[in-house]
């Protein structure tokens, strides 16, 4: 199919039909039938752990505290207060990568209307070295496959999962309709939430369009330097699965009902 039949559909059938509505605690949509769902990321984030952070957490704890111990600055009077400082510092480097990975997707985002488009594409910010390195990861991507984008930021959604979110970039790669998901995090997949999470954009703008994606992606872009990889995300049926229990999981801990209770019945004789 051209990309402008595949373009028409998409403005026909996706554009506006999902809307944003997230609050504080998460990100929450609106579907078509006015039902209010989390995203995909959100139940994601909610059932599935991310065992890595645990090690990198105490890793940065240590890299803090060792230079302090060895040379001898430790003393009853500062400890605690140098143990808190070395217990939360892993915060500062979340919300940091938080930060660079956002103003990337943002670069990403309007560099991809604009080429979508026909406008002028924006210019690399270069005041921040790994949003940068991010960047240049991205447009390396572009320049040594053979891609045509369709569509950047499409929100999606669907009753039957319960859920909804906004899927990166749908292109024509190597002539094949394909779904790509970013990714700025130098974690592995080891837990499988990034399958999870392009498998159900996948099932999601499948449902609205009737088109099928021939294969989704994960792009890592570096935020050291040009490089980047991508992973083909493989064996979607159990896959998909495997998040509609997430989703139902989380459905069920988020019901409002009680999962127990101490009230004893009373016995009629």
């Amino acid at each position: 199919m051209k990309p402008d039949k595949i373009k028409k559909i998409i403005e026909e059938r996706v554009v506006g039909k999902i809307k944003s509505d997230h609050t504080p605690e998460g990100h929450a949509y609106l579907l078509t039938s006015g039902t209010r769902v989390a995203s995909v990321t959100t139940k994601l984030g909610a059932c599935i752990s991310k065992p890595h952070l645990i090690p990198w957490a105490l890793r940065l704890a240590i890299e803090y505290l060792d230079p302090l111990y060895i040379n001898g600055l430790i003393t009853p009077e500062n400890k605690i207060s140098h143990h808190k400082i070395a217990s939360t510092r892993y915060t500062a480097e979340r919300d940091a990568a938080g930060f660079w990975g956002h103003s990337a997707h943002s670069f990403i985002e309007q560099y991809l209307t604009a080429e979508i488009n026909g406008t002028e594409k924006p210019t690399i910010p270069g005041n921040n070295p790994p949003v940068c390195a991010a960047i240049r990861s991205f447009l390396k991507f572009m320049a040594e496959n053979n891609i045509v984008p369709i569509a950047s930021e499409l929100l999606v959604g669907s009753e039957k999962l319960r859920c909804a979110g906004t899927l990166d970039f749908i292109c024509l790669m190597d002539g094949k309709l394909t779904l790509i998901d970013f990714k700025t995090s130098n974690a592995p997949d080891t837990s499988g939430r990034y399958s999870m999470q392009l498998i159900a954009y996948k099932k999601m703008f499948e449902e609205m369009t009737g088109l099928r994606i021939k294969q989704g992606k994960i792009l890592m872009l570096s935020k050291k330097d040009d490089n980047f990889s991508i992973w083909d995300v493989k064996d979607t049926s159990n896959t998909l699965c495997a998040f509609k229990s997430v989703s139902k999981l989380y459905d069920w801990l988020n019901n409002g009902q009680e999962k127990i209770s101490n009230k004893k019945d009373k016995i009629i004789l």
